[in-house]
């Protein structure tokens, strides 16, 4: 891996001479607009130090060409007093004193005679703004000219976006300078932080005028900065910088943009501080540092904690919310273990795929690029190669092993929960208590996440939500008690309570809560899937409780805009299924082969799944007709023949049933499928199950299934109007059937048990021609959340489950399979450990009915 990071060097280290021509022009603009407002401004012209370089560059550790520039600008106030401030990090700036010589101090100071930094924020702002006015946004310096694109400001920051326009060195592009307020203080004279480096020689520290989230007014807290001492402690460590550079490229080629920059530099100041007394450590290989640094940045996500270089009570990860956290966690994570298997594979150059971009990795010379066709990393679907040989005496506990074994190591939570450390046994129900499982991931880490995005949701709407009714803010209120208290159970491993109230649906979990043992009544110690069902419920018996808020669907908001964000693609789909839908003869053969594309278009659709992605934010993309024929080597069971005979075969009074997953994009193509069959014939009657009440994120539910048909129908778009036009006259007729209020899809069930706890809706679904069982979650219970060995019949899985003809599609989003030859799993095993969660695989599966 050494030479692969070292090779990656020359798109990361800036190349000098360049890097001098547009700093030269920078320190020209610097020194432009401070003079500018000394000649505006008389209090400013008394208090202005001096120009300071900070950030990135003046730390050399920039990544690339230099593109942005952090500008002090150094303020100094008679006679300071600095105070430590309440809030950790922060310091009180009095100049009483001071105020006494100059009256026009005034303006910046609150009754105490504390300096208010959103004041003086405020000034610095609008005295640049009003130099760039009064040069019309041109800005001309000797042989050089500059336009001024744009000025902004944000936090701490007055941005100003250059364009060189002119320039006597022969620089070209555009660059951009934050200039921030800033006080200075000599650290041996005046020092508030708990770490005090008596070795450096550096004298400044800096309290920075930096804003509130809430944008606070009169604000006396001025953050502290420690940008001098931090660039002498980086001194002499070359590698450490490199490292903090290669850290730096994988971020931003990620888009981590919350993971700041500084948060990077500050996690290796703390192990260069860790490494004191180990002279040689910063000597190792750069590869070595690489995997160690890796790990102890994933630590510190996982602990949702880094601690301050110089306070010991200021998280900075408190500015995060942990579903950013949890973001940047995951991202980081699989990218690591993604680093060690193909390590392990003797593949050390995909390292390069992981910090370089894929035009990046095309400039490299031929011998040693990387293909983007076999760079499982890239966010694309191409086509998968398996090159390794095939072993089939792979036991399924050896494969699973394999891709878990860079699953973290044993905590005190997992020693104080007995959590065991081990891989899901075979014959044996999914649960939380195996370490190296889905299961446990999802529950210690998925489903938190969660809880929380709904406790982030309610308080930032609480008001529009209320509406002025103060009843509501009430119960949004107590519904959030209710929720932290969720949490923590989950977190905590408690018993699964029984429910208040004699509800229906309440009294079936209730009687199937009694059926649990002491050993398999807690959230990590039962089946996951009655774990998850479980704090769904739960949670929507919340809201079932309040006053004002019993049919509130606080997953509505994500669910609008994961059909909306993708209209642009399903318009390309219509388009297709109308061209197709136009020729006035079709042959056999062509409605087969456009059926089976729609049942993979189906497919793919679900990978569209916000309780996978803990709600963030999914659509589809592009034309989605066009990656069909491309995925097809990511099938892992088709069984699309048999479904097109077993629809195909007599036309005649056909019902087939669609047991949906998801809203948004999924339920579109569920219904581009049902009415290319009700279009041509092979169903006069479809009828759609869905969930009775918000379920796992995205679930269709009957405001979701009703409100997709009305918005598309009204949608401007031709093709999409006219769809959803077509689709309402189906339903009008009782042609499209929507069955509600059937609450075992929310119960804890196996659908096994179907025909023994709900018996009516097994005979309903006897009476369908076909079953479309959609998704994941549908796929877990149909084969009861039981780790089967992964070449199981479907027949065997079922276990008796065949009220009729039945399919499943599902992509792969949990460590459950059937019908996959073991040899194929473990030559998937290789190229990706964790290729039964990112639902990059699917699975067509089907059975007809018993006879």
């Amino acid at each position: 891996m050494e030479n692969h990071l070292i090779e990656c060097n020359k798109f990361i280290n800036l190349q000098d001479e360049e890097a001098g021509k547009i700093t030269k022009h920078f320190k020209q603009i610097y020194k432009f607009v401070t003079d500018s407002m000394a000649q505006k401004d008389n209090v400013f012209k008394d208090i202005f130090q001096r120009e300071q370089l900070a950030g990135s560059y003046a730390d050399n550790i920039k990544v690339g060409q230099p593109d942005e520039y952090d500008a002090l600008v150094v303020l100094k106030f008679s006679d300071p007093v600095v105070e430590k401030s309440l809030k950790a990090g922060f310091v009180k700036i009095n100049i009483t004193n001071g105020l006494k010589k100059f009256a026009h101090y005034k303006p910046f100071v609150d009754g105490n005679g504390y300096l208010l930094q959103d004041k003086v924020l405020a000034w610095i702002r609008a005295m640049i703004y009003d130099v760039i006015k009064t040069c019309k946004n041109i800005i001309k310096i000797e042989r050089n000219e500059y336009e001024v694109e744009k000025a902004t400001s944000n936090g701490p920051a007055i941005t100003l976006d250059i364009k060189i326009i002119r320039s006597e060195n022969g620089a070209t592009g555009k660059f951009s300078i934050d200039f921030v307020s800033a006080l200075a203080f000599d650290f041996k004279e005046q020092f508030f932080a708990d770490f005090k480096p008596q070795f450096l020689v550096s004298k400044y520290w800096n309290a920075i005028a930096k804003p509130n989230k809430d944008k606070q007014l009169n604000n006396p807290d001025w953050i502290c900065s420690y940008a001098d001492l931090e660039r002498e402690y980086l001194k002499d460590t070359q590698n450490m910088k490199q490292l903090i550079r290669l850290f730096k490229k994988i971020r931003d080629k990620e888009n981590l943009a919350n993971f700041k920059s500084y948060y990077i530099k500050l996690i290796f100041l703390h192990q260069r501080r860790n490494k004191e007394k180990q002279n040689n450590y910063w000597k190792q290989s750069l590869s070595v540092l690489f995997l160690e640094m890796f790990d102890i940045i994933l630590d510190h996500l996982k602990r949702c904690e880094l601690v301050s270089f110089w306070h010991k009570k200021y998280n900075l990860f408190s500015g995060l919310n942990q579903k950013q956290i949890e973001d940047i966690y995951n991202k980081l994570k699989k990218i690591r273990d993604k680093i060690h298997t193909n390590m392990d594979n003797g593949k050390p150059e995909f390292i390069r795929s992981v910090i370089l971009t894929p035009t990046e990795l095309e400039s490299l010379p031929p011998k040693v690029a990387v293909s983007r066709a076999n760079n499982s990393h890239e966010n694309t679907i191409c086509k998968p190669t398996f090159l390794l040989p095939l072993n089939k005496t792979t036991t399924k506990e050896q494969f699973v092993l394999k891709i878990h074994k860079q699953r973290s190591k044993m905590s005190d939570f997992d020693s104080k929960y007995q959590i065991i450390d081990s891989v899901t046994p075979i014959n044996v129900a999914l649960s939380g208590r195996y370490k190296k499982s889905f299961g446990y991931y999802t529950i210690r880490e998925r489903l938190p996440v969660i809880l929380t995005q709904i406790q982030d949701y309610l308080s930032k709407e609480k008001d529009t939500i209320a509406n002025g009714n103060e009843q509501t803010k009430n119960d949004i209120k107590t519904i959030q008690a209710k929720l932290s208290k969720l949490k923590y159970e989950l977190q905590t491993d408690k018993v699964m309570d029984k429910f208040d109230g004699v509800d229906t649906d309440r009294l079936q979990w209730n009687e199937f809560l009694s059926t649990l043992n002491d050993d398999n009544n807690s959230y990590f110690k039962t089946t996951w899937l009655f774990a998850e069902c479980y704090m769904y419920r739960k949670l929507k018996s919340f809201f079932e409780d309040s006053q004002t808020l019993k049919d509130f669907d606080y997953f509505r908001h994500q669910k609008t805009k994961a059909l909306t964000s993708s209209f642009s693609s399903m318009s390309l789909v219509i388009k297709h299924v109308d061209d197709f839908q136009s020729k006035e003869i079709k042959t056999q053969e062509q409605l087969e082969e456009f059926f089976t594309r729609l049942l993979k278009l189906n497919l793919w659709g679900n990978r569209c799944d916000l309780s996978i992605s803990a709600g963030r934010e999914v659509k589809q993309i592009g034309n989605p007709f066009l990656q069909i024929d491309s995925l097809n080597s990511f099938v892992l069971v088709d069984r699309c023949k048999d479904i097109w005979n077993c629809v195909s075969a007599g036309r005649n009074n056909k019902t087939i049933d669609f047991i949906l997953d998801n809203a948004g994009y999924e339920l579109f193509t569920d219904l581009v499928l049902a009415r290319f069959l009700l279009d041509n014939q092979f169903t006069t009657k479809i009828r759609f199950h869905i969930k009775a009440i918000p379920w796992f994120i995205s679930d269709v539910n009957v405001f979701d299934f009703n409100w997709t048909i009305k918005t598309m129908s009204e949608y401007e778009d031709v093709h999409l109007s006219s769809f959803g036009g077509k689709l309402q006259e189906y339903s009008n007729c009782g042609k499209i059937e929507l069955l509600k209020d059937e609450y075992f899809w929310t119960g804890p069930y196996e659908f096994y048990r179907m025909k023994e706890i709900d018996a009516n809706l097994y005979d309903a679904l006897s009476t369908a021609d076909l079953l479309i069982f959609k998704g994941d979650l549908n796929y877990r219970k149909l084969l009861g959340d039981f780790n089967w060995p992964f070449d199981s019949t479907f027949e065997t899985v079922l276990r008796g489950f065949r009220p009729t003809n039945l399919c499943a599609l599902r992509t792969v989003k949990a460590d459950i399979v059937c019908e996959v030859d073991i040899s194929l799993t473990n030559e998937l095993s290789k190229n990706d450990p964790m290729w039964m969660e990112t639902g990059q695989y699917g699975v067509i599966n089907f059975i007809s009915k018993a006879t």
